[in-house]
């Protein structure tokens, strides 16, 4: 509810109904891009111009023309127009991790973490995931160490450990359900 100058409520109701269609309608449009990736920043970009109109519509304009530009930004990317707010400022060999990968490798340190509460050995825990996931075993050696000293170098995967090792605490008795 947006708060007009007589500190009335306003209702928001018909543009926020707006915005869920626009955004709707973007992601299942099917624009005319040449490559799967394009297309994708053709939804993104088009959903994005319906969260800047909501934001108009309410009368917050800055936050409005924030959305249209990152809308602009993605869309440009079509174009070949990198822009700084969508280009890497890590400049190492290896390109840092993106947030999936991050946020697989804290489901894979949850699960050891279960595994371990259930009374698994920790060796053995990790030659078992390993040999599922294909993943050296001191590989993931390294991601529980990271995660269990809070080394996380994303903040959705810290989250998804955290609520996995919070889950953990809460049904350890629970052998059945860990596993």
């Amino acid at each position: 509810m947006k708060r007009d100058s007589a500190n009335q409520s306003t209702d928001v109701t018909g543009s926020v109904i707006e915005m869920l269609e626009g955004v709707h309608r973007a992601f299942h449009q099917e624009p005319n891009a040449a490559s799967d990736v394009e297309r994708e920043r053709e939804r993104y970009a088009a959903a994005l111009i319906s969260v800047a109109k909501f934001f108009d519509q309410i009368e917050c304009y800055k936050e409005g023309a924030r959305f249209f530009e990152l809308s602009s930004a993605i869309a440009d990317l079509n174009a070949g127009v990198r822009l700084a707010l969508l280009t890497p400022v890590n400049t190492e060999t290896r390109p840092p991790d993106t947030s999936s990968e991050w946020r697989a490798k804290a489901s894979v340190v949850v699960a050891a973490e279960a595994l371990i509460a259930c009374g698994g050995q920790l060796k053995q825990v990790l030659v078992e995931i390993s040999k599922d996931l294909k993943v050296p075993t001191n590989t993931l050696a390294n991601w529980r160490k990271e995660f269990r000293q809070d080394r996380i170098g994303n903040a959705q995967a810290r989250d998804l450990f955290v609520a996995g090792r919070d889950l953990i605490e809460a049904i350890k008795g629970d052998p059945t359900h860990l596993r």
